[in-house]
């Protein structure tokens, strides 16, 4: 399966909060096991991730049944990266251990203004 295209705007100085859920031909994919992680990064090839979400740490979160797909970061830690624009991928990982790139895109972090 090759990833869905899918570019992202953050704003520094407030919360992000983005709902997706992977569904074929409208059945929502049950994610029962799955643990997910999300990059991004100045270049694919940049050792240094500026912004991270993962399953681990909460700021990605998976309901099961209905294919949902819950990402979340704080002002805080968005407003600690530099503004600018950056490339991402979201992977999914099955509890059998295969991996699925299921977006990827550029990800653009907008400056804020109010202080």
């Amino acid at each position: 399966m090759t990833a869905g295209l899918y570019n992202l705007t953050l704003e520094q100085g407030v919360d992000f909060s983005q709902v997706l859920v992977w569904s074929n031909s409208g059945t929502a994919m049950n994610l029962t096991g799955y643990t997910a992680k999300m990059q991004a990064r100045k270049s694919a090839d940049n050792p240094t991730a500026a912004i991270s979400f993962t399953t681990a740490d909460s700021t990605i979160l998976i309901t099961p049944l209905t294919g949902t797909i819950a990402l979340k970061q704080t002002s805080t830690v968005l407003d600690a990266v530099q503004a600018g624009t950056y490339v991402y991928d979201l992977e999914l990982t099955s509890a059998g251990g295969v991996v699925t790139r299921l977006i990827a895109g550029t990800l653009t972090l907008t400056a804020s203004v109010t202080r």
